[in-house]
């Protein structure tokens, strides 16, 4: 009799285990999913940094052509716009390797998470075996 009981309380203590375990693979993976998101979000706005950094050198490239071709009073105008707009690709262009690396770090931080999450349902599993084993023995 105070074998069963003995048994009983150490099931009880396995599957609380169990149950934290589980609790905390649950948070992993919401942990996950929230960084798979702000994940794509920033591949967007990298996306939408790369698109923008495109046709603001296209539009250098344009203004650059105009000042050569425009020889006249506005060409101090043109000269400080040309200056401006390649200051706005650097800034652009320094924004999309921020950016970039942002989210390769993400990525890292990503896998190493499912790594975590891998090993712990894993060893739930394990846990879950010897729970049930327990259980049939004490059948």
């Amino acid at each position: 009799d105070a074998y069963q009981i003995y048994n009983k309380a150490l099931l009880v203590e396995k599957w609380n285990k169990y149950s934290k375990e589980w609790d905390t693979y649950e948070h992993l993976v919401g942990e996950i999913k929230n960084k798979a998101k702000t994940k794509q979000a920033l591949t967007d706005q990298i996306q939408s940094n790369k698109e923008r950094l495109q046709k603001n050198k296209v539009d250098h490239e344009v203004k650059k052509n105009e000042l050569t071709a425009l020889k006249n009073s506005d060409m101090e105008t043109w000269l400080e716009t040309i200056i401006k707009l390649e200051k706005e690709a650097k800034e652009y262009q320094n924004n999309l390797t921020r950016k970039t690396s942002q989210v390769e770090q993400k990525d890292h931080q990503y896998q190493d998470l499912r790594r975590h999450i891998d090993d712990h349902e894993a060893n739930i599993d394990k846990k879950e075996e010897a729970c049930k084993k327990y259980m049939k023995e004490m059948d």
